[in-house]
Parts: C-alpha cells; sequence; structure tokens
C-alpha cells in the first residue's frame, strides 16, 4: 500500500509539472529589486500564468525615503536619554512653546514630539498582457498593511511652563484633557493612520516583462493608484483600562464634542477659529490622502 501511494504522488507530481509546463503557469521564476519610487523600495518576485497573465508578490518599505530626508534636511536622530543611543533611524522631533492649553488642573503650555515615519508592505499584483508578445500591461491587486498601528508614530512630552511634567504621576492615565490622556509614563502618544488598517487595493497600468523569456534581465515600470481609505489622525484615552486605551479620532467630530463644548462665541473667539482650522485641516488631510499615487521602476533577473 505505502508502495501504492508513492508511486500514485510520484505520479500526481510530475502529471501537475508537465501539465504547468504546457499551460506556462509557474513555469517561470524571477526575482526583483525596487528602485526608489512612491510606494517605497523592496523585493518582488514573479512567475507567468498562462500567456497572458503574470503573478508578482513581494516587500516594500520606505526606509531610506526618512533617512534622505534626514541627511538632507539635517533633522537630528531620537536618542535614548539615559544611555544616548539612537532609538530610531528616519525620526522627526520637534517642540512646540506656548500652547496654552488647560483644563481643570491640567496645563500644558510646552510639548517636546519625537516621531518616526513607518510604512512597510506586503504585495500581490496581477498583470494581465492584452497583446501577447507586448511590454504594456494592465495591473490590479493589493497592498497589505504590515504596520497598521500608524504611517507616523508621534509621542509628545508635556509639561508646563517651568518644565514640569503636565501629567504628574498620580495623575498619569487617570487625567483627561479634551478626551485625552497620557499613557502610564505621562506621555501624549499621537498616530497618523490609513482607514484602510490592512488592505489597500491597487490598480495601475505597466511597461515591461517581469519575467521575459527573450532576455534574463528586465526592467518593469508600474504607475497606478492605492486606496487607502484617507489619513486619520488618533490619540488615545488610557482612563478606563492603562492595558487597552480607547482611541480617539481627532476629527471634525471631536474638535466640536471637546474643543468646542462649551466654548462662548463672544468670548472664546480664538478658540473657536482654532478648533475651525484644525476641522479643516483634518478634512483636508482625510480628502487628499485617499488615493496614493505608485510609479516605481524594478530591475528583474528570470532564475529560469
Amino acid at each position: 500500500m505505502k508502495k501504492a501511494m508513492s508511486l500514485l504522488t510520484a505520479l500526481l507530481i510530475s502529471a501537475s509539472a508537465v501539465f504547468a509546463q504546457e499551460l506556462g503557469i509557474f513555469n517561470h521564476l524571477s526575482i526583483g529589486v525596487g528602485l526608489l519610487g512612491t510606494d517605497g523600495e523592496g523585493i518582488q518576485v514573479a512567475a507567468p500564468l498562462g500567456n497572458h497573465f503574470q503573478v508578482r508578490g513581494g516587500f516594500t518599505t520606505h526606509a531610506l525615503f526618512p533617512v534622505i530626508g534626514t541627511a538632507v534636511l539635517g533633522i537630528p536622530a531620537v536618542k535614548n536619554a539615559t544611555n544616548g543611543k539612537v532609538e530610531s533611524v528616519n525620526p522627526f522631533r520637534y517642540k512646540l512653546t506656548g500652547l496654552g492649553m488647560e483644563q481643570g488642573n491640567i496645563k500644558i503650555d510646552n510639548l517636546d514630539v519625537e516621531g518616526k515615519f513607518i510604512s512597510n508592505n506586503a504585495e500581490l499584483l496581477f498583470d494581465f498582457f492584452p497583446f501577447r508578445n507586448a511590454a504594456f500591461h494592465i495591473t490590479a491587486g493589493a497592498y497589505f498593511n504590515l504596520n497598521p498601528k500608524g504611517l507616523i508614530q508621534v509621542k509628545g512630552v508635556p509639561t508646563d511652563a517651568n518644565g514640569n511634567a503636565s501629567f504628574p504621576e498620580s495623575m498619569r492615565a487617570n487625567a483627561r484633557i479634551y478626551g485625552i490622556t497620557s499613557d502610564p509614563d505621562g506621555n501624549i502618544l499621537l498616530d497618523a493612520q490609513w482607514k484602510n488598517k490592512v488592505v489597500r487595493p491597487y490598480l495601475g497600468i505597466g511597461f515591461g516583462r517581469p519575467v521575459s523569456l527573450k532576455r534574463r534581465v528586465g526592467v518593469n515600470f508600474d504607475l497606478g493608484v492605492a486606496y487607502t481609505g484617507g489619513l486619520r489622525l488618533v490619540s488615545y484615552d488610557y482612563f478606563d483600562d492603562v492595558n487597552k486605551p480607547n482611541t480617539v479620532v481627532l476629527d471634525g467630530n471631536w474638535v466640536d464634542n471637546t474643543l468646542l463644548k462649551n466654548a462662548d462665541p463672544d468670548n472664546d473667539k480664538e478658540l473657536i477659529d482654532y478648533g475651525n482650522k484644525i476641522k479643516d485641516y483634518t478634512g483636508q488631510v482625510d480628502k487628499y490622502s485617499k488615493f496614493w499615487p505608485v510609479m516605481k521602476l524594478t530591475l528583474f533577473i528570470r532564475l529560469f
């Protein structure tokens, strides 16, 4: 019985290989290196699915994008205050002074901001070649976000005018200011997140053959858009459970329900104007970030 099963398995594998060879399915394989593009740099593998289709899978990252920006702009790296070691590559730092935010016995005059840009994605793309021997193709597929927590992750250290912590230990994660609390360490966290947290559909066109039978080395150019659903700014409320914070979306509803909830139209004109600017800004960010343009050049080498 074991011999019969082994023989049957071998026959099935052989038949599948012959079948795939005749149909041109997964009978070749190319590996590609993505050069700098709007979706980042990365690697891809590609295989044919018959005469008119090819499939590509890979990984992209924007690791070099912030590093280059840091080098050009001269933005310092975020360092650990204790040991002086760099905690993150591609960070940005900023200091906001004179905020004058006050609610109850909480006052924030200064905010030291440390943040980093994170974009890592898996991708699965299907290329359709309408003309068998032409390089033009239509591509559909998706990007899969590997960092659903946020595209930009920011940590703010709030202090008063004298440099004292706005959230002393006795108040950390227990005092709200405009619906937000600090984390247990006294920091205010802010993330910029794609609304499509995991899957971002992609549609585009391209020129080139990721798997070319005419030459071993080839170039592929992609031009298209990925639907992100928009970008939202969020912070967190640790008041109910320090281990499972509630997400606070910083949009127009947040402005109306917290920042401007008790605003007096006659005496709080500056605050109302500030709140309206926040609503306009967050609305514009959401509106113009729904589609992420993709333009990329990839160098492919056919392995077999």
